[in-house]
């Protein structure tokens, strides 16, 4: 099946290496124009890369020594560094492409390039699943000794569609970075490996545009600080501990005990939380303004503006950006609880006060914050209107969404779209929830079925058939049920959209699943999409275990 996919937004049980550590194979690509070559040496770069002592303008730590030290031991990047090879076109050929199309074009360029000398891409698909983690092109650089000013000056993570696919694995996403940075005289930053590569290919996760954590969230050239406990989340690279009895907690500092708290806004625990995280300066943080407890305010759902922001507090929003601004926010030492402000409460009326995105009141009280030593004790209560879980096939949310139709032809009415389910408990179906992307509202029908014939055919008569009125452009669309529907635990089962026109999103991030399907008119069966469709059912357990600790489950 031929499929369309478009971009409308940018944003591992590994082998075990050294001391623990989960091996991360990596696999960075030199790259010189025709016209411009690098005097950079790739044993330079290698150290800069895979070193244990490393120390220069630029970066006061290999990307493996940060690496390591961030992710509390758990990765050990092993960086595979290429020799040098020739991309097919000038620099200033890649430059006239522009900010969007030149990154995307010199990196395939890259991969292609190396690919025709023979080299075997497939060790660094690190977990079996077909798509290569974490790929980089250094190539040679615009500015300072190296250039005139004619080459391209990106650093980014641009996604590739097509997709790459080389020695049987997949490359889905790479960063573009230069070999030069003027500032320091010197060679490429630590910062845009570990934004660019960490965060962005090896993560998925999204800038934060027009507010930015600075130093809670890995500021600085040199040494960048740590990552924010949600992207550590993400990276798989802390312990999360859902908060759901009231009651006193004592929080290790993160950087000791690789460990953060969460507190559910959203009652499927879907979307929408509070991370509460223990930070004091040292090590890659040295340079922290502060010490004490970080409430992290994630709304997975939301744009980046409002993805993930700090509660600060002082309640002085410095960390905001002008709209369209660029750089970090200040960072300051009362945006910590109790901080300089001595703040030791956090509820629906405190400044700054627990409510949930949309302004509502969340119940969620943190009081009694103080330090104890490097601890952070504080007594909690969670919000008292948690229901269930969610069941998902799309890893990122939303991260990169992505378009999705058939063929070239666009969508058309009539076809259906459907995600396959499994409860791993006795639990009734009561949402929905999907975005698509439409030129205004749109009429959507929905039907549940008990689970595909073995013809690829829904089971009929549907267990429940409803319709709603969605918006388009992104927005996730709920749909409550009239009737909730009841499954028991291990059962599957198949929730079918039909849309009128619009177009559904996938998550293209990560290997599919295999759960998602599509049928049109005069199809004789369902078939499979080679991507992960951005369908959700939100469940209630039918008996709620208070010990059992809810989640999205993938």
């Amino acid at each position: 099946m031929r499929g369309r996919l478009i971009c409308l937004c940018v944003l591992y049980a590994i082998l075990l290496g050294p001391s623990g550590a989960e091996e991360l194979r990596t696999l960075a690509i030199l790259a010189n124009f025709p016209d411009a070559v690098s005097d950079v040496t790739r044993e330079e770069i290698d150290r800069f890369f895979n070193a244990d002592d490393y120390q220069r303008p630029g970066a006061s730590r290999s990307v493996r020594q940060w690496t390591h030290e961030v992710s509390h031991g758990r990765v050990q990047i092993n960086a595979t560094v290429t020799d040098w090879i020739t991309l097919p076109h000038d620099a200033r050929h890649y430059k006239d492409l522009g900010f969007y199309d030149g990154p995307p074009v010199l990196a395939l360029d890259a991969i292609q390039t190396l690919e025709s000398t023979g080299f075997d891409f497939s060790p660094y698909d690190n977990n079996g699943d077909g798509v290569i983690e974490m790929v980089g092109i250094i190539y040679r650089g615009p500015e300072g000794p190296f250039g005139t000013g004619d080459g391209p000056a990106w650093t980014q993570a641009p996604p590739l569609y097509p997709e790459v696919n080389v020695d049987g694995v997949s490359i889905r996403h790479a960063y573009v970075a230069w070999d030069w940075f003027p500032a320091f005289e010197s060679m490429i930053d630590l910062a845009a490996i570990t934004h660019e590569g960490l965060w962005h290919v090896l993560g998925g996760l999204p800038d934060v545009f027009d507010y930015q954590p600075s130093w809670w969230n890995s500021a600085g050239i040199e040494l960048p600080s740590h990552f924010s406990a949600h992207g550590k989340l993400k990276l798989g690279w802390i312990d999360v501990i859902d908060l759901e009895t009231p009651g006193p907690v004592s929080i290790a500092a993160i950087d000791a005990s690789a460990t953060a708290f969460r507190l559910w806004i959203d009652p499927y625990r879907e979307h929408e939380y509070f991370l509460l995280e223990n930070r004091r300066p040292l090590g890659a943080d040295a340079n922290l303004p502060g010490a004490g407890l970080l409430i992290w305010h994630v709304d997975e759902s939301a744009g980046q503006t409002e993805y993930l922001r700090l509660e600060e507090a002082d309640g002085n929003n410095k960390l905001e950006i002008p709209t369209g601004g660029f750089g970090f926010g200040a960072a300051e030492s009362g945006d910590p609880f109790p901080g300089s402000t001595a703040n030791t409460a956090f509820n629906d009326f405190t400044t700054p006060a627990g409510l949930d995105r949309a302004n509502q009141a969340t119940g969620i009280r943190v009081d009694a914050i103080a330090m104890n030593g490097d601890a952070v004790e504080a007594t909690i209560t969670p919000s008292p209107n948690l229901l269930g879980f969610t069941l998902a096939h799309d890893h990122t949310y939303p991260g990169f969404q992505w378009l999705w139709a058939p063929d070239e032809n666009g969508p058309r009415d009539g076809e259906h779209m459907a995600v396959r389910f499994t409860t791993p408990v006795d639990a009734e179906l009561r949402r929905v929830r999907f975005p698509i992307v439409t030129p205004g509202d749109t009429t959507v029908e929905i039907s549940v079925h008990r689970d595909f014939e073995a013809s690829m055919t829904l089971s009929a008569p549907p267990l429940y058939r409803g319709s709603d009125t969605a918006q388009g452009d992104f927005v996730w669309n709920t749909h409550e049920l009239a009737t909730p529907v009841g499954f028991s635990g291990g059962e599957s089962f198949v929730v079918d959209l039909v849309f009128s026109e619009p177009t559904p999103t996938v998550d293209y991030w990560d290997a599919p699943d295999g759960h998602s399907f599509y049928w049109a008119p005069g199809d004789a069966q369902y078939r499979p999409i080679p991507f992960d469709l951005r369908i959700r059912a939100n469940m209630v357990p039918v008996q709620r275990n208070t010990a059992t600790r809810w989640r999205v489950y993938f």
